[in-house]
């Protein structure tokens, strides 16, 4: 509606600066018949400082607040990998550009679950089993109004214990904790988080190892 108003006012600018060339064509001849060319000269360029003066003015094409909008270019800090049974928050994620018109939030949802039975909860994305989980996050509105920006997501979920992150729980990984501890080898830290199998907030320890033992020799049922 607004596109369509805009173009009759301009076409109506249109006509009436024909007329009023033609007008100061007339003049123009008359003035210099009459021999006064310095007349007819400045007359000509007052018109045409009139029609620019009216061009200038004339509203734009752009539908209001077109003009300032800013797009979303990406989404950034989504985590690529977390521990089953364990909580990943999506809440450091963050929209670029940081001046993005619509920042307000970032709406997730599950693409493919890879056979790890994630889910949603007010504390974040949970994955009962090992297995990568494909995530679809969308900005309403993000690229323009009426067209959402969409980025897909993976995030790879390991199991509790598999500290060298290899996809599975053996000897291989209470060996990797304990050369860890004796500075041998550095963990990552999804490492780290996946070694954390006792209860408590202290730090990573042999006691951690001795449990992926026992739960490799079937005295633990589970970690």
């Amino acid at each position: 509606m607004i596109l369509f108003v805009v173009s009759i006012v301009l076409a109506m600018l249109a006509v009436g600066a024909l007329a009023l060339v033609s007008l100061l064509t007339v003049e123009y001849e008359a003035t210099r018949l009459r021999g006064d060319e310095l007349q007819a000269t400045q007359l000509v360029q007052s018109g045409i400082e009139a029609i620019a003066q009216t061009v200038a003015t004339t509203p734009s094409e752009q539908a209001p607040g077109e003009a300032d909008f800013v797009p979303v270019s990406d989404i950034v800090g989504v985590p690529e990998g977390g521990t089953v049974g364990a909580p990943l928050a999506l809440a450091n994620t963050a929209i670029l550009p940081a001046d993005a018109t619509n920042q307000e939030a970032i709406s997730w949802y599950i693409k493919d679950d890879g056979g790890t039975d994630a889910y949603f909860d007010k504390s974040g994305l949970n994955a009962a089993s090992a297995g990568t989980v494909t995530l679809t996050a969308i900005v309403d509105d993000g690229l323009a109004q009426g067209k959402d920006f969409e980025k897909i997501f993976t995030i790879r979920f390991y199991a509790r214990g598999d500290a060298n992150c290899d996809g599975s729980v053996n000897a291989a990984d209470a060996a990797a904790i304990l050369r860890h501890l004796v500075r041998l080898i550095t963990l990552s830290e999804q490492g780290l988080k996946n070694a954390k199998v006792t209860a408590g907030d202290k730090p990573v320890s042999a006691a951690d190892a001795a449990r992926i033992l026992r739960y490799l020799v079937r005295l633990e049922t589970k970690l």
